[in-house]
């Protein structure tokens, strides 16, 4: 049976603030921990999760860790640490070719990483202890984040990585394709705003004012459908997500944009289709 999938969109970041889209891999602001925090404190899938996985970004990658780290931490009952597999996967990085989502080559990344996580917060408060949240699930250890699919040139944004929305297209069916396969039951993907999108294969709330229709740190859940395979998957939102977000039983919600047949987006249309599944038909 494939997973269940939870998407979870990374909390502020500096380039969220004021459109300061030249900060390269932009890290996240104060409020965008606090954004965090809220999520490790009431996520209800904690002890359920059994994979992480995280757009090799530094937001996405410190929104795992700072949202999540109930589950990277996790011990078994007899205090040998129950390690959740987690994966960094460059197939979840954001569209645009924006400074503010260029990465670090692998080498950088893994050198760079700890230094992300090294200010102590309040005491006995661990969602502001970066550096407690990093040992007690740690993440320094060999092998812990798991950097296999981070390959050369991953974020220089041609070929595989380009904003081009087909290729955006391919690459968000290649990464529901690999999670399909995965044995786990339940996954976490942490990723963006508007690679969600062609992730869920949905343009629902997005406008011209407003990027992207997923929140920070918003998470939702989803299934693949009945047809999904591993040459082609699908993935459907649940009930209960949708319920959770407002959304009502025929689809509508405010500002959603149920009844649409077609948008820009950047760089190109989405189409809706028939079952309602939205697909980039044209460039710009």
């Amino acid at each position: 049976m494939p997973p269940r999938i939870i998407t979870l969109r990374h909390a502020q970041g500096e380039h969220n603030v004021d459109n300061k889209f030249w900060i390269r891999d932009a890290k996240l602001t104060p409020t965008g921990l606090s954004e965090c925090a809220e999520v490790a404190r009431t996520f209800p899938f904690h002890a359920d999760v059994d994979l992480v996985v995280s757009s090799p970004l530094r937001r996405t990658i410190q929104t795992t860790v700072h949202s999540l780290f109930p589950i990277l931490r996790r011990q078994g009952s007899d205090g040998t640490r129950k390690k959740v597999p987690f994966i960094l996967h460059p197939a979840a990085q954001e569209v645009s070719g924006r400074a503010c989502n260029l990465g670090s080559e692998r080498a950088q990344l893994e050198s760079v990483m700890r230094g992300w996580f090294s200010g102590a917060g309040k005491d006995g408060d661990e969602t502001e202890n970066t550096e407690r949240i990093w040992n007690r699930c740690g993440l320094g250890e060999p092998g812990r984040v798991d950097f296999g699919l981070v390959g050369e040139g991953w974020c220089d944004k041609t070929g595989f990585s380009s904003p081009d929305p087909k290729a955006v297209e391919e690459r968000a069916a290649s990464l529901r394709r690999w999670l399909y396969q995965r044995p786990e039951k339940l996954i976490v993907l942490v990723t963006h705003g508007a690679f969600l999108h062609y992730f869920t294969q949905s343009w629902e709330g997005i406008s011209a004012e407003r990027g992207s229709a997923f929140k920070n740190c918003e998470w939702r859940e989803y299934n693949f459908s009945d047809d999904s395979s591993s040459e082609a998957a699908r993935i459907v939102e649940t009930d209960a997500s949708r319920k959770r977000r407002g959304v009502t039983a025929d689809g509508q919600q405010e500002g959603d944009g149920s009844g649409e047949t077609s948008r820009e987006i950047e760089g190109g249309v989405a189409v809706r289709e028939k079952g309602g599944v939205w697909r980039v038909r044209s460039s710009l």
